[in-house]
This record gives structure tokens, sequence and C-alpha cells, in this order.
């Protein structure tokens, strides 16, 4: 996979992200992701089921959320996107309380194997 590909996978995710459409988001993925999410237990989340739930849960917890790309860094098998998230934080996005603040905070995404990527 080219790095426009993965480019033009990872704008479709982070536009779905965006809208808060959980399939158009699942639909990025294989059905046998491993994810890893900076700054959340448990880590690596594995399968579209368990990634459904984990983006349920991190959305109701951000409200008028943006991602603001910082740089895209690749890798022979996988890519690490750099964004700032901003938002509101309610509930505990990221397993910090949120109390309603602001953020932003920076968010590093280990995007994996490019065979996980659709």
């Amino acid at each position: 996979m080219t790095r426009d590909e993965i480019d033009r996978i990872l704008e479709r995710h982070f536009a779905a992200e965006q809208k808060r459409d959980i399939d158009a988001i699942l639909a990025t993925y294989t059905e046998d992701i491993e994810h890893d999410v900076v700054g959340r237990d448990p880590n690596p989340i594995i399968g579209t089921a368990a990634i459904g739930v984990f983006y349920r849960e991190f959305l109701s917890d951000l409200e008028h959320a943006k991602v603001i790309p910082v740089r895209r860094l690749y890798g022979d098998e996988f890519a690490v996107d750099e964004s700032i998230v901003e938002g509101y934080a309610h509930g505990r996005p990221y397993d910090l309380e949120g109390y309603g603040r602001p953020l932003p905070a920076a968010a590093p995404v280990s995007v994996p194997r490019w065979p996980h990527l659709t």
C-alpha cells in the first residue's frame, strides 16, 4: 500500500470520527485489527467489535471534538499519525476525568500494519 493510499484511508477515518459515524470508522479497519490507543487501557484493542465499543464510549466522552493533523510518519509496515484533538472532555477520555474541561490534547495514533486497513 502506498503512502497516498494510506493517507486516503486515514482521511476517511478521521472524517468519520468527526461525524461520529461508528460504522464508517469501523469500515476503515479489517476484522482482525489490533489498535493501540495511546493513554487508554486496556491496550491493544483487538477486533472491530471491541473497537466499536471503544469508539462509542470515547466519542460520547468528547463534545465538539475536532482533529487537527500535525504530522504523519511512515515505516515499512506502519504509520504514526500525530494530531491535536480539540473539544471538551466529559467522562473519561484518555482514561482521565474530563470534568468538562477543554482539550487540546496531543494524540499520537499508531496506525496498524497495512493489511488491517481497508
